[in-house]
């Protein structure tokens, strides 16, 4: 398991506001026709919102290891199904964002499971932007912000801002935000807010990247760092 201590710093400040909703970007008519796919894709979806990002201590009614056994299971099965459709991305996706989720509650092996399966994703179809964007915001939910980061720049890269939906300018907000990169986060709430939401869902990631920026003077002199 990566080491995740500071994101606690963060999960009472993030715009926790505003929902995320990943598997909704999965087509349930792609995937295949296996009813153990079908039937874990319908077990994941009402854990979604609770396992949205890893927390040191369990906030819900349904027990954790209730929640856990869900994932765990879930994951077997699709993790059973890719020898028999290795070519179906959507199967890698949907085992990928699985993963990640069981990660958020400590399933042994889970990390990884979700980089090799997003990987995967994106090997079969370079073109499709979801893999890179889970695989970022997987990475951001661990010790690897930069990379993280990276993964969805590239995607901010390739696409035209309107033909994301609103739930990838919400992880980025948040890996901005924890990567301290306060031009991106400000940038990616007005995007957020042009496609249809709520200013006042990020005003606390907006005044945050707004106190990172210090005034300069301009007689004074500057460290390389600080400039």
């Amino acid at each position: 398991m990566m080491h995740r201590n500071w994101i606690i710093l963060f999960a009472a400040i993030l715009p926790c506001a505003v929902g995320h909703a990943q598997l909704r970007q999965i087509d349930p008519g792609k995937l295949p026709p296996d009813e153990h796919v079908k039937a874990a894709y319908s077990r994941v979806l009402p854990v979604e919102s609770l396992t949205r990002s890893w927390s040191p201590k369990w906030a819900y009614d349904t027990p954790k290891e209730e929640v856990v056994s869900t994932l765990a299971s879930s994951l077997h099965d699709l993790r059973s199904a890719e020898a028999s459709a290795p070519e179906n991305e959507e199967l890698f996706l949907l085992t990928g964002l699985v993963a990640h989720l069981a990660y958020n509650v400590d399933v042994e092996d889970s990390y990884e499971t979700a980089v090799q399966s997003l990987e995967k994703a994106h090997k079969l179809v370079p073109g499709d932007y979801r893999a890179e964007w889970f695989l970022g915001m997987h990475r951001c939910g661990s010790d690897e912000m930069k990379e993280g980061m990276e993964e969805l720049l590239a995607v901010e890269n390739q696409i035209a801002w309107q033909q994301l939906p609103v739930d990838f300018w919400d992880d980025y907000i948040n890996c901005s935000t924890m990567s301290v990169m306060p031009a991106h986060t400000l940038r990616a709430v007005d995007r957020a807010v042009q496609l249809g939401e709520s200013p006042s869902a990020y005003s606390l990631a907006v005044d945050m990247a707004n106190k990172r920026y210090k005034p300069a003077d301009a007689n004074a002199k500057y460290a390389a760092h600080d400039a």
